[in-house]
């Protein structure tokens, strides 16, 4: 029976990396992931990647991946296989939870409740885009407050997700209207 388990894994196994290609386009599938220079456990460490950090795949040598890494200003190096998955074949991503971006929601509703307890509320929701990108959708009573306090709000929304995402990569935050029209957007960009 022990033998039968592991049959199936295998098989399982080798079917999802003969399935890989150069060229696909993949997702981190941990937390604080080691991307490395060489195909080794021993290489020097590149950078860490999170859950669902886009990649590209290169090419592959062994249980190894080497990638292109997505918001890094053409950055690669090599991930394990088992630290990867592919997006779905309909063309769909395969979108992990994501513990950074429901760290961030709490904060956002935190800010939410008080607004309301003064009479008001400001934002409706959040959506993660993928790629550090995240869009908040507002109240018409946040369009209509002065420049000013929406700005700020901006920078303080903009500092939750920093801390949340906690990378150090790109991030962008977008506040949107009810028809999802940006209409602010503070990002940090890749420093070459």
């Amino acid at each position: 029976m022990r033998l039968t388990a592991y049959s199936i894994l295998g098989l399982v196994f080798f079917a999802s990396v003969a399935a890989a290609t150069t060229g696909n386009r993949l997702l981190v599938q941990g937390n604080a992931v080691n991307v490395r220079e060489a195909p080794s456990i021993n290489a020097a460490i590149v950078l860490q990647l999170n859950l669902g950090h886009e990649l590209f795949e290169i090419r592959r040598s062994g249980d190894w991946v080497n990638v292109g890494i997505a918001r890094t200003g053409g950055k690669d190096g090599w991930i394990h296989a088992s630290l990867v998955d592919t997006y779905s074949p309909d063309g769909g991503m395969i979108v992990p939870p994501d513990p950074r971006f429901d760290k961030f929601l709490q904060a956002l509703w935190g800010i939410n409740y008080l607004a309301k307890k003064m009479g008001s509320d400001l934002f409706i929701g959040a959506e993660n885009l993928g790629d550090g990108t995240i869009n908040v959708r507002t109240t018409d009573v946040w369009l209509s407050s002065p420049n000013d306090i929406r700005q700020g709000n901006l920078n303080t929304l903009f500092n939750l997700w920093d801390a949340a995402e906690g990378t150090g990569l790109p991030i962008s935050v977008r506040i949107v209207d009810a028809y999802g029209r940006v209409v602010m957007e503070k990002e940090r960009r890749l420093i070459q």
